[in-house]
């Protein structure tokens, strides 16, 4: 259908009752006048009748169709759902956010907070990096972490992390988490419970700050590593003495992401350092795969000054191998593996270890003088030797 014909039904369908009224009265008077002589008069009783309804009609559509204030059609806005008996929109499932916070409750009344709020994506997940003991976020705030000094400054630099397009949610073992239900409920309707992960949770059981378009659920992730999925399979809600189920139209599962404690470690041995060079043998240890999962890198990193020297990719168990490097210089090192930590830092450098080193001197020899079979001469300016 034509957007041109969506309007003309819209504006027609508008139509003032009144209209309609003047003219169903009209007919009556006619009709209320026939009677003295009915077949002379049905005839002219019917077509004028219609002639008012049209008429009225096209004075109620003209101003309509040329009224620039209406607002446009619509054409790909959801259809609002009513009650058929009540008439009432029905309480409409928009999707799940995830916070590590607590809700905010002020003056003994049910808020949720604005915060948390905002988070919320309609019909989507969109979840909130939970935050460390120092209030520093885990998760992929992108400004959150600050450069760093030395060494580590040069792993930022020379591997900047690659974050996730969509925000994720990253909890620690045993952490509390509050999962929060959202719902369009515009006739409020009293939500009676809900299911996660095939237990039913009942309304006495919904933190403080929860309405009747916010349900919220303290949940704690438990002693377990890695991906965990909760996903809501039915909200209840109660119309009178009825209980119905609420439509789900948005996603019912949300992701939460558990730090896993056992990150990759590297041991290092058969390390040598001479005048110009340095060799070490590093040997990775990865027990959960994460370095692989993630298709991560390993790198020995050499750094001077919080500037890069040198770098190798490496293979665990293989031996590395350093040349050119200043004599008597001091330099720091650092085995890296990129990787996703599932920290929320996306696939990020961590350094499994670091330390500092100073190449060998070089013996010169300053100041030589030859007498005969004797040779005079100073080292590295050290006193005068003779030989």
């Amino acid at each position: 259908m034509r957007h041109e014909d969506e309007r003309k039904i819209q504006v027609i369908s508008g139509i003032a009752d009144k209209h309609l009224e003047k003219a169903t009265s009209t007919r009556l008077l006619l009709l209320k006048a026939s009677k003295k002589n009915p077949k002379a008069w049905i005839p002219w009783v019917a077509m004028v009748a219609s002639l008012v309804i049209v008429v009225s009609a096209l004075f109620a559509i003209l101003p309509m169709l040329n009224d620039p204030t209406l607002p446009p059609i619509d054409t790909d806005a959801p259809p609002i759902v009513t009650d058929a008996p009540s008439g009432k929109q029905v309480p409409v499932y928009q999707g799940m956010t995830v916070s590590n916070e607590a809700p905010e409750v002020a003056d003994d009344t049910l808020f949720v907070s604005p915060q948390v709020m905002s988070l919320s994506s309609m019909g989507g997940v969109r979840v909130q990096p939970l935050k460390d003991d120092s209030g520093n976020h885990y998760g992929n705030d992108k400004g959150n972490k600050e450069h760093e000094t030395g060494i580590a400054g040069v792993v930022q630099d020379e591997f900047p992390a690659v974050l996730p397009e969509d925000t994720e949610y990253f909890a620690k073992k045993n952490e509390d988490i509050y999962i929060h239900i959202h719902i369009s409920n515009p006739a409020k309707y009293e939500i009676l419970s809900f299911t996660l992960n095939g237990k039913k949770y009942s309304s006495y059981m919904f933190e403080a700050g929860s309405d009747m378009e916010t349900l919220i659920l303290k949940y704690n992730v438990g002693d377990v590593e890695g991906t965990q999925s909760y996903t809501i399979d039915a909200i209840k809600y109660v119309d009178g003495e009825q209980i119905k189920d609420v439509r789900m139209d948005g996603d019912r599962t949300v992701k939460v992401h558990i730090y896993p404690e056992d990150q990759p470690t590297v041991n290092i041995t058969e390390m040598t350092c001479d005048h110009v060079s340095l060799t070490m043998t590093p040997t990775v240890t990865d027990p959960l795969g994460l370095i692989a999962d993630s298709q991560g890198e390993l790198y020995v990193v050499i750094g001077k000054d919080e500037t890069l020297v040198a770098k190798k990719s490496f293979v665990s168990g293989e031996a590395v191998t350093f040349e050119n490097l200043a004599p008597e210089t001091t330099y720091d090192y650092a085995v890296v593996a990129v990787y996703d930590a599932i920290d929320g830092q996306g696939k990020a450098p961590h350094i499994l270890y670091k330390e500092t080193f100073v190449t060998k001197p070089v013996v010169a020899f300053e100041d030589v003088t030859i007498e005969g079979l004797t040779a005079t001469f100073t080292l590295n300016g050290a006193e005068s030797v003779t030989a």
